[in-house]
């Protein structure tokens, strides 16, 4: 038990680092969202260039995930079974956001996820409204990002070993998380959550934005092809 008290030290110690990771993974993700939206909300072109700052957007959730399944596999060991699945979260996670930046699938899914899951964890802490707002909008987004891999799998032969593995990784990565109470309660509403309209007003409100935006900027373009 003294080595678990131990390691519950260090994980409180890694824990005051989450928000501040889930905010400049948010951030750094919206941010490109925002300035290059012909490039991003172009849903024909599925690979688009990165930069250095993207680069640390999809580096730093990884590398604080990798930290974090350290010491939550300890506890996984001992006595608390939930943190399994977030060993097992955290992993696909990284294998997730590693594939995508290995092949430049850089484009509105692949973007929009990491966003909304940045805002779902900081409402976590600021607004359960946001959270569960939020919350629903990363479960929508991880779907309609695995339908958006089926399609590239079938529309460009070239990328097929990529987008399958993407998708694979997705369906492990949504499973997990269906599978693990403490994911699955913050997209449930309770008497924390207070919503200024009803919930249906928000969601159109986001699709047709969304759907507004993306059939402005999509249009053909040839993909750039990892090598």
């Amino acid at each position: 038990m003294a080595n678990i008290q131990e390691f519950w030290s260090i994980q409180k110690n890694i824990g005051e680092f989450h928000l501040y990771t889930m905010a400049t993974n948010s951030a750094i993700t919206c941010l490109y969202l925002l300035l290059y939206p012909r490039m991003y909300f172009n849903i024909k072109s599925p690979q688009n260039d990165g930069s250095c700052i993207l680069a640390l957007g999809f580096f730093t959730m990884p590398l604080y995930y990798l930290v974090e399944s350290y010491t939550t596999l300890h506890f996984c060991q001992a006595f608390v079974l939930y943190t399994c699945k977030y060993i097992i979260h955290h992993l696909l996670t990284i294998s997730l956001m590693l594939t995508v930046f290995q092949h430049s699938f850089f484009n509105f899914f692949t973007l929009s996820a990491p966003t909304v899951h940045g805002f779902m964890n900081v409402g976590y802490y600021y607004s359960k409204s946001c959270e569960y707002i939020f919350c629903r909008w990363y479960a929508a987004s991880t779907v309609l990002g695995l339908v958006y891999f089926i399609w590239v799998f079938f529309k460009f032969p070239k990328l097929r070993p990529a987008a399958l593995q993407v998708v694979l990784i997705g369906v492990f990565l949504g499973v997990n998380n269906f599978y693990t109470p403490e994911l699955v309660q913050m997209c449930q509403i309770n008497e924390n959550v207070h919503l200024l309209a009803p919930e249906w007003t928000i969601h159109l409100f986001g699709i047709l934005v969304f759907a507004w935006v993306l059939t402005k900027c999509s249009k053909s373009q040839t993909p750039k092809i990892s090598v």
